[in-house]
């Protein structure tokens, strides 16, 4: 259980202040399409950028797309946790959480990002985000979204 759901008091603020905060900004990056579509890579894709469950050709209501989203979250936040060992804010962790969910968390516990805030260069893993800036065939097409979460893991340093 990662601690987007923990269960003790504490834990239950931290839990909702988080898991709020990674819906919201997960959400907001990703953007919400109700049916299938392809994504600028080709690949079909649901609801918040969820490809797991994207070969139903259906139609989705928001609440669906939010369950499947927080389901997700609390999938990418479990492992993160488990490859970052360094203690993390809310705001880095849900940045890394953003990151993992666009690249996938095995790709993020292999990145230079993961690398170097375990090795203690907190502000370095923050600026290595920009490095995932390409989707398909343009280097620069996630720029805008990667520098988003450059800003909330550095927030989160302070």
């Amino acid at each position: 259980m990662s601690r987007l759901l923990m269960s003790d008091s504490v834990g239950a603020v931290v839990a909702t202040v988080m898991g709020g905060l990674a819906m919201t900004f997960v959400g907001n990056e990703e953007g919400l399409r109700l049916s299938r579509y392809t994504d600028i890579r080709g690949i079909k894709t649901i609801c918040y950028g969820e490809t797991e469950k994207a070969f139903f050709d259906k139609i989705y209501t928001k609440k669906q797309c939010d369950d499947m989203l927080l389901n997700r979250l609390e999938e990418f936040a479990s492992n993160i946790e488990k490859c970052i060992t360094k203690p993390m804010s809310p705001k880095t962790e849900v940045a890394f959480i953003s990151l993992a969910y666009n690249i996938g968390y095995g790709r993020f516990c292999k990145s230079t990002v993961a690398k170097r805030y375990n090795a203690g260069d907190r502000e370095g893993a923050c600026n290595a985000i920009l490095l995932w800036s390409r989707a398909g065939s343009n280097p620069k097409a996630l720029i805008k979204r990667r520098k988003r979460e450059q800003m909330m893991c550095l927030t989160g340093l302070k």
